[in-house]
């Protein structure tokens, strides 16, 4: 979430870059539970992999779940994700379930057709697409700025993404009192050192 209060996601797994209309590749890039199921049958694709992903995302954020099975056996959850289908609870809003269900259909055909007219779907009709793209849309909320994440005090992605390198120190208390209540710290962030949060 940026000091706005707008959530950003992201990736720092292996990602492939302009792969636009037309442009076919094969292979697999990225991280497995967000893999589109023709990906990881080794066919060839393009970017409409990415709204499979989309649909992944959406759905652990909407549901708090992934939708398909996952366990530590990366054969079970490659299978899960080519042949399962995802259960929606019944109290689910019928337009989120709608595009769920297309963001999520196994046809790379299909997925494409759907994800044309993604932005005229009633799932989004809240959505002002021009204030969202120029960054001035509000918020549902707005956050108090925290003392310790000023300009001056940013961490640099590679001091943090150095922190998780067992041969380098632990990350500093004062970047980790800023991940004070994320729901997953790496164990040895929490490790060899006193501190206060």
């Amino acid at each position: 979430m940026d000091t706005a209060g707008h959530i950003k996601i992201s990736d720092f797994s292996l990602a492939v870059t302009n792969i636009f209309a037309g442009k076919m590749i094969s292979g697999r890039a990225g991280t497995l539970r967000y893999m589109a199921p023709e990906m990881l049958l080794m066919k060839p694709y393009d970017a409409v992999v990415d709204w499979f992903s989309c649909g992944v995302i959406l759905y652990e954020l909407a549901i708090g779940r992934y939708p398909f099975y996952s366990c530590s056996d990366a054969l079970y959850t490659e299978w899960s994700v080519i042949s399962s289908v995802p259960s929606y609870p019944h109290h689910l809003d019928p337009h989120l379930k709608n595009i769920l269900e297309r963001l999520l259909c196994k046809l790379p055909l299909s997925r494409q057709l759907s994800s044309r007219s993604i932005r005229a779907h009633p799932f989004f009709s809240p959505c002002d697409w021009e204030e969202v793209e120029n960054g001035t849309s509000d918020p549902p909320f707005t956050m108090e700025p925290n003392p310790e994440s000023t300009s001056q005090n940013h961490m640099r992605m590679d001091e943090m993404l150095s922190s998780v390198d067992p041969k380098k120190p632990p990350i500093s208390d004062t970047y980790r009192r800023l991940l004070c209540g994320f729901s997953y710290v790496n164990d040895t962030w929490n490790t060899g050192r006193s501190h206060n949060t």
